[in-house]
């Protein structure tokens, strides 16, 4: 599963997680978006803080996601305002 969620202001995306904690069928959490507003944190990629670990990678970016999806999998780009894939990750069904 993939969460998209908002409010950090800045792009971040964790492991895979069940109650906190990584797992490899656990959700995917993404997104906290800062598009039209300033970034809660610096612009290029950052250290992970020690109290979150749960986060595989975190960047203050404007940002849209561009997402496929298909009966097996689904497919999503995080692109900056220059057009620029960032990042990128997936999933099969």
């Amino acid at each position: 599963a993939i969460a998209f969620e908002n409010h950090d202001h800045a792009y971040k995306r964790t492991f895979r997680l069940v109650d906190n904690v990584p797992n490899p069928i656990g959700t995917l959490y993404v997104g906290d978006g800062c598009m039209g507003v300033e970034s809660r944190v610096p612009p290029n990629p950052q250290p992970i803080p020690s109290d979150k670990a749960y986060l595989v990678r975190l960047q203050g970016r404007s940002f849209y996601f561009a997402v496929n999806v298909t009966a097996s999998e689904y497919h999503v780009d995080a692109v900056d305002t220059s057009d620029s894939v960032f990042d990128s990750f997936g999933h099969f069904y």
